[in-house]
């Protein structure tokens, strides 16, 4: 949410158009899905929060649709995120007790797939904007 609130401002003051950030965007996430599906599967491997560079998205959505009733969605969208996954680290280990590490790679290997396409709509959203 601090994304959206500081970003829309500091977007605005450095004249950075729409068509740009959206580009932005693409790139980061294309960037992150390349790294999701060239790495190498390791049961041992920790997700550094320092590398997760997905704010931009929640940013493009609050400025292609400006107004509150946005922002509250964005907000309840992240809390609601938040929620579950913490609901989900308190079960981790009885899940993978009973499905083990194949499916959840898999899922990875599906999501990596989709996160990459949608960071390739966006470069070309860009592209044509512009």
């Amino acid at each position: 949410m601090l994304t959206v609130l500081l970003g829309t401002g500091v977007l605005c003051a450095w004249g950075i158009s729409f068509p740009v950030l959206i580009g932005a965007g693409g790139v980061a996430l294309f960037a992150m899905s390349l790294q999701a599906l060239l790495a190498t599967p390791a049961a041992e491997r920790q997700v550094d929060p320092a590398q997760i560079q997905a704010a931009a998205v929640p940013l493009i959505f609050a400025l292609a649709f400006p107004g509150i009733e946005t922002k509250l969605g964005i907000l309840a969208m992240v809390l609601g995120m938040v929620g579950l996954n913490w609901i989900l680290i308190l079960r981790a280990k009885a899940i993978m007790r009973m499905i083990g590490p194949v499916p959840l790679q898999l899922l990875g290997l599906v999501f990596g797939v989709l996160q990459f396409a949608v960071a390739l709509e966006f470069m070309r959203d860009a592209m044509a904007i512009l």
